[in-house]
């Protein structure tokens, strides 16, 4: 692969973003990782500075990350839509996956992660 790849986390516990920036930080020279804590700010940053993955999780307050993975399927349908999420309620983990390509439970590790996104 040449260049980087472009990935946006999207989490709104800065403890989960924090551990997310620590575990990446090895593989920093194959992905180019943002973060940001709500939905609103990953779509502001996407528009601004595209990318090719968006990581978020299903559950956070004003905007889902149900609603992030909606908003990316129609303004950017080439971008690779993965789910990292704790959160297992069926109904909503049955509408996120429709929209994601992937779903990560939480924790998920470096190995994992890196495989996903890559």
């Amino acid at each position: 692969m040449s260049g980087h790849l472009r990935a946006l986390f999207v989490d709104d516990d800065p403890a989960v973003l924090g551990g997310l920036k620590r575990m990446l930080r090895g593989i920093r020279n194959e992905i180019e990782s943002d973060f940001v804590d709500n939905g609103p700010d990953a779509l502001t940053k996407m528009e601004a500075d595209g990318y090719d993955v968006v990581i978020t999780d299903i559950r956070m307050p004003g905007m889902s990350g149900i609603e992030v993975l909606q908003a990316v399927s129609e303004e950017h349908p080439d971008m690779a839509r993965i789910i990292l999420s704790g959160y297992s309620d069926k109904a909503d983990t049955l509408r996120a996956t429709g929209l994601a390509h992937q779903y990560l439970a939480k924790p998920c590790d470096a190995a994992g992660l890196r495989s996903a996104i890559l």
